[in-house]
């Protein structure tokens, strides 16, 4: 770790939870990353933060032995560009997810007492908790957050003023944090010798979903530096004391299938291009081929993890695919598509719907119980 004009950067192909020599997968430049913003989700950022950010080249990581991925070098983003990301993205602090709902659930389930969350924002976790009749604190290292916190009611404080509390902590939870850290190890270690919890409930984007094969940039320095898996937090788990007892992830829709398709290959929306006749632009077979290289980019096997486990998506989302993308290749009057490159579409296609990672969005949550 190192601070280089004000920023903070992680540069290292060592495993943060191992410390195990890493081996490469991915490969962006900076203007890549920062171009994808645009790409993906309308607003380009200002060339400040791109002088800023995205200045290096980044390559991702993987450990085998811990399950987890990282990014090297990895610059940690301040306050200006998750407030960026606020003022330019609406829906970036969302606050009814799929995970707060789901932790709601699970310490209801569990019979937890009380909580600690880390990362509480203004609170969205916070009152979906108290509203389900659960009691925590929250803390947080934004300032502003937490007099919004405080002044709904709820107890918020700064990392440096929380203490452990006088009463045991049932649940330590962190939704959307851990991604953010540099050295997560050491992060969950610091809280669980201040809380000693029963359980801990975490939330991260997971490897084991689309969210390996796709190009979304918030999965890549600085906004994120890790990727996790399930084997990824049975290693952290053997590492501070506590045992992984449940894992879930959100299921992808199809919507969200075809809103994900069409920001690849530089945003040139591959399903519309589908639906263009030969005089309106790209002709059907360039459109096909668009199609292709994206279906066999996120439906190539990961050697070091080999899926190959077979289960299959909704009939009615696979109906949905073959009507939207593969059927208008099949008109008569494209004759140039009829045979082995409609029968290529059809078997990749088939192919991809029969992993588990593509019946996954990008989430995943895991409960740790303590060891006894």
């Amino acid at each position: 770790m190192e601070n280089q004009n004000s920023l903070e950067i992680r540069e290292s192909d060592r495993c943060p939870l191992t410390g195990a020599k890493g081996e490469p997968l991915r490969n962006y430049s900076g203007q890549e990353l920062a171009n994808a913003y645009e790409t993906h989700f309308g607003k380009a950022l200002s060339p400040e933060l791109v002088t800023r950010y995205f200045e290096q080249n980044v390559q991702e990581f993987h450990s085998s032995s811990s399950g987890l991925r990282w990014f090297s070098p990895a610059v940690i983003a301040g306050e200006e560009f998750y407030q960026l990301l606020d003022a330019s993205y609406p829906w970036y602090y969302t606050k009814s997810t799929w995970d707060k709902h789901y932790a709601v659930r699970i310490l209801k389930q569990l019979g937890v007492a009380n909580f600690v969350e880390i990362g509480c924002g203004d609170g969205a976790f916070l009152e979906m908790a108290s509203a389900a009749g659960l009691k925590g604190i929250g803390v947080d290292t934004n300032r502003v957050a937490l007099e919004k916190l405080t002044a709904k009611g709820y107890n918020g404080l700064l990392p440096e003023a929380f203490t452990k509390p006088d009463e045991n902590v049932d649940a330590l939870v962190m939704l959307q944090v851990l991604e953010h850290v540099p050295e997560p190890l050491e992060f969950v270690r610091h809280y669980v010798k201040c809380c000693d919890p029963n359980r801990i409930i975490i939330a991260v984007p997971s490897h084991e979903t689309l969210l390996a094969r796709v190009s979304d940039p918030l999965a890549w320095p600085p906004h994120h530096v890790t990727m996790w898996s399930q084997r990824a937090f049975e290693c952290l788990g053997e590492l501070t004391g506590y045992t992984l007892s449940h894992t879930a992830y959100p299921p992808m829709t199809y919507l969200r299938f075809v809103q994900l398709f069409n920001h690849e290959d530089g945003g040139q929306s591959p399903l519309g291009a589908l639906r263009r006749r030969r005089g309106d632009g790209a002709s059907r077979a360039e459109a096909s081929d668009v199609v292709a290289r994206w279906i066999r980019n996120i439906g190539s096997v990961d050697r070091r993890t080999r899926d190959e486990q077979r289960t299959d998506l909704p009939s009615k989302l696979l109906r949905k695919l073959y009507r939207d993308v593969l059927r208008p290749l099949d008109e008569p009057t494209d004759t140039d598509l009829i045979g082995p490159r409609f029968g290529r579409l059809k078997w990749l296609t088939q192919r991809l719907l029969r992993r588990p990672w593509a019946t996954r969005d990008f989430w995943m949550l895991v409960v740790l119980d303590k060891r006894r």
